[in-house]
């Protein structure tokens, strides 16, 4: 079938070693074929799963990063975006299915920027607003206090 010499130079390098013969490649190619043990794209099956898996992700991460503080608004969109690439993993191995990470990984990633930026530039501007609105009224020590914890802002004594 073919020669497998090293000094034939019908010879590549693979990704599991330096070099390999070509007629063992295309051997094993063949082999997966007979045994239907090959990677499958389905184009609709996978767009219909990274689409979903995007926007369930994007809700996930919005939802997090509305009601969690930023470091932890991070942690939870490394562990979403950490679970997507192991259930991709999964169906690899599995099932053979090739589904892509890209996408859904950018949707939890671009989300949190955005909305973690958003909410830096607006409550920066809030504490302005405040410290701006009572800083001919008040000591510099007990805007600071204000501004630091809002809730501490009642009317009264």
């Amino acid at each position: 079938v073919g020669g497998t010499g090293k000094g034939s130079g019908d010879r590549a390098v693979t990704p599991l070693g330096g070099e390999f013969p070509r007629v063992e490649i295309h051997a094993n190619a063949i082999d997966n074929v007979l045994s239907h043990d090959f990677v499958v794209r389905s184009r609709t099956a996978t767009v219909v799963v990274e689409r979903l898996a995007a926007a369930l992700l994007g809700i996930g991460i919005t939802i997090a990063t509305a009601w969690l503080t930023s470091v932890w608004g991070l942690v939870a969109a490394v562990l979403l975006a950490a679970g997507y690439f192991a259930y991709a993993q999964y169906l690899l191995v599995a099932d053979h299915v090739l589904v892509g990470v890209v996408f859904p990984a950018a949707v939890v990633f671009g989300t949190f920027g955005f909305l973690a930026g958003f909410r830096y530039f607006t409550e920066g501007r809030e504490k302005r607003r405040l410290r701006h609105a009572f800083e001919h009224y008040l000591h510099p020590e007990v805007i600071s206090s204000v501004v630091e914890d809002p809730s501490r802002l009642t009317l009264g004594g």
